[in-house]
Parts: C-alpha cells; structure tokens; sequence
C-alpha cells in the first residue's frame, strides 16, 4: 500500500506542478503580448495537426503501431504547418476585416 500511496503523491505533486505552470505567472516564458497571435498558432496548429495525425492514422489501430506512427506523422505535419500558419496569420487576420463589418 505504501508503494501505491508513493506513486499516488508523485502523480499528484506532477499534476500540481503542471497546473502551476500554465496559470502561475512564475513558470511562463514572458512573450510579449504583441505576438499573441504568433504563439496562438503555433498552438493552433501543433493541435490541429496532432488531431488529423490521428485521424490518418486510425488504420494502424489495429497492427498495434498507431501510437509510433501518429506522433511520427503530427511531427512532420507540425514541422511542415506551423510556418505556414505563422506566416499567413496576419494575412488571414486582414482578411477577416475585409469580409467583416463594424456592428
């Protein structure tokens, strides 16, 4: 039991810690706000990819090598996207104000 409890309070100190580093000021990495958008993209994107990664590799379920073959194919999709999404953002961001109006 008490290698249970151990294992138990590493996750939940793992857990703490990863919390406090996504909404404790202390732990960000101190972007500018200006590039907000830049770092939205690459957000963005890394999700996006890891999400049509799994789709296109949902075939491999069953030979037991979907995971290796997911994370090999987010990577490059990743790698290949997230200049194109960092770079269009601005463009995408005009166009938007363009096809919009002021209410």
């Amino acid at each position: 039991m008490a290698c249970f409890e151990s294992g138990w309070l590493s996750w939940a100190r793992l857990l703490l810690a990863v919390y406090d580093c996504f909404f404790a000021e202390v732990c960000m990495l101190g972007i500018p706000r200006r590039f907000s958008h830049f770092v939205y993209g690459f957000i963005q994107s890394g999700l996006t990819c890891a999400i049509a990664a799994a789709i296109a590799s949902f075939p491999f379920l069953a030979g037991g090598t979907f995971v290796t073959h997911w994370l090999q194919s987010w990577l490059f999709a990743w790698i290949t996207m997230s200049p194109i999404v960092l770079f269009a953002a601005p463009a995408i961001r005009n166009l938007t104000h363009v096809l919009t109006r002021e209410d």
